[in-house]
């Protein structure tokens, strides 16, 4: 449990210390690499997710992306493609057990830029390797993660 909440606050503290930095913040819910709720901040085409997955115990993840390119879908709605790719790690313990996950993803969304507004709603998945380690089992396997959410710009 130590190690769990050393683990939180360092995240904390990279996260709230690059909020000067940011130009934009968001917030997301979904499912995989980046946990069931969390927040992103941006800089540039750099983006720094944590989040958390508060299920038969907690877990802990953070991912830095690089958003290589992004592209209108139409001329006429603000719907834009995004990709890119991006690295993260994860901790979860339960039940008198902890897992450690190192990943590497590709990533790709369709954001929608509200009328009228600075929010921008998106919908992204990401797919890649990722190392497990913890509760008797180290291996690779392929994971995913899966978000929704939006962007205050």
């Amino acid at each position: 449990m130590k190690k769990l909440i050393g683990i939180f606050v360092l995240m904390l503290i990279l996260a709230f210390g690059s909020l000067g930095l940011a130009q934009n913040f968001g917030v997301y819910t979904g499912y995989g690499y980046d946990g069931i709720i969390g927040g992103q901040f941006y800089t540039g085409d750099l983006r720094i997710s944590i989040g958390i997955t508060p299920i038969a115990g907690i877990g802990i993840s953070g991912s830095v992306d690089y958003i290589i390119g992004e592209m209108p879908i139409s001329d006429e709605a603000p719907i834009n493609f995004y990709y890119g790719v991006g690295a993260g790690a994860g901790f979860a313990a339960a039940a008198g057990a902890s897992i450690f996950n190192i990943h590497g993803h590709g990533l790709g969304g369709i954001s929608y830029d509200l009328p009228s507004s600075n929010i921008a709603i998106f919908g992204e998945v990401g797919l890649g390797p990722q190392m497990v380690m913890g509760a008797g089992i180290t291996g690779f396997t392929f994971g995913y993660d899966v978000k929704f959410g939006a962007v205050f710009k």
